[in-house]
């Protein structure tokens, strides 16, 4: 036996790191730890994954900057610490919403616990404090949703008095803001609706998530399906329900492009919705793609929709989510409920008197 092997093996009560320097002797060398790998090769190898094919292009930007956000702050592999990760949090943009930020922040744990599975971080950052403890929970800015369900139906007016009198814009874009009135459902899922998937027998239509590849299929209240019936027929030769100005006014020998209607400053569907609630006296503001779904989902339980159809129609995997962002105040019955508040002093409106029998 080696002095050395006696050395080390005498220290091995008192010095736990004396292990490896027994291993080193008997394996006949010493080990050497390998250099850490630059943070921007290890981005490239994480984003390598994210090619086309195999994640969905929004998935891919949304890691693609939130490497290139972390790697202002790390030069090496093992740079990827709490402290780091702390550093990226409190380097967010003020306006950036908690929402965004957390979607980021997972596209980085994911990136760390590929560099804690190859062995290139000896810490997981992320083991005892979980995403939601990194995170300040800001305050939620106000909401673009119109403020009534008569604000909607007035668009909805406005909507179909442009169709009567407009040429095919007019018919495209009250079929589109039928479909947000009532069908909570997103906005490029919508945009990218195929006619193929539009169900006349069944009164159905299967949109499909952009980013899961799912189909969501959604039963069409009568109103919508009537919109939705009439305008089918005027697609043209396009394969998608709401189609692009190039598939319209195409040549009948031209492929047919790839997208559906996105359009430009001045032409996109958020413009044409907003248009509509000005001529109908709503503030355009108020108005958006995703107001309408998150309109549904606050009124869904004064129209008596329960808990577990909201969840349904929303594509939510539980209510909790709902609930945490789309916070549904039931004004009515609150203002109801605090009129009942009382202190014996006979000053209750007279609405509630008549309900009392006091007057």
């Amino acid at each position: 036996m080696s002095v050395e092997l006696e050395a080390a093996i005498a220290r091995l009560t008192s010095d736990p790191a004396a292990v490896a320097a027994v291993l080193a002797v008997l394996a006949g060398r010493v080990v050497v730890p390998a250099p850490a790998m630059p943070f921007v090769d290890f981005a490239g190898e994480v984003l390598s994954g994210y090619g086309p094919g195999q994640r969905a292009n929004a998935t891919r930007l949304m890691m693609s900057q939130a490497l290139r956000e972390l790697g202002q702050h790390v030069t090496l592999v093992t740079d990827l610490t709490q402290a780091s990760i702390a550093r990226w949090v409190e380097a967010q943009p003020a306006a950036r919403s908690t929402a965004r930020s957390e979607a980021l922040l997972r596209c980085i744990r994911v990136a760390v616990l590929r560099a804690y599975d190859e062995e290139l971080i000896r810490v997981n950052p992320f083991k005892r404090k979980p995403i939601k403890r990194w995170l300040r929970i800001k305050p939620p800015g106000p909401r673009v949703q119109p403020e009534s369900p008569e604000d909607v139906g007035r668009i909805l007016d406005s909507l179909d008095s442009a169709a009567r009198t407009g040429d095919w814009r007019s018919g495209r874009i009250q079929a589109f803001g039928y479909l947000l009135a009532y069908c909570p459902v997103r906005r490029d899922d919508a945009l990218y609706a195929l006619r193929a998937d539009f169900d006349r027998e069944h009164h159905t239509l299967t949109c499909w998530e952009r980013k899961t590849k799912k189909p969501i299929h959604l039963p069409l209240a009568s109103p919508l399906f009537r919109v939705l019936d009439r305008w089918e027929k005027r697609c043209g030769r396009s394969q998608f329900l709401f189609p692009a100005f190039r598939d319209w006014f195409a040549a009948p020998d031209a492929p047919p492009t790839k997208n559906p209607w996105r359009g430009a400053t001045g032409y996109k569907p958020i413009d044409g919705l907003r248009a509509a609630a000005a001529r109908a006296g709503v503030d355009p503001a108020t108005v958006s793609c995703h107001g309408f779904r998150r309109f549904i989902a606050t009124w869904a339980g004064e129209w008596g929709i329960g808990p577990e159809e909201r969840r349904l129609l929303l594509g939510h995997t539980t209510e909790d989510t709902a609930r945490r962002w789309y916070v549904t105040p039931q004004f009515r019955r609150l203002a109801a409920a605090v009129e009942l508040i009382d202190y014996g002093r006979g000053d209750w409106p007279e609405s509630i008197k008549r309900n009392r029998g006091m007057s």
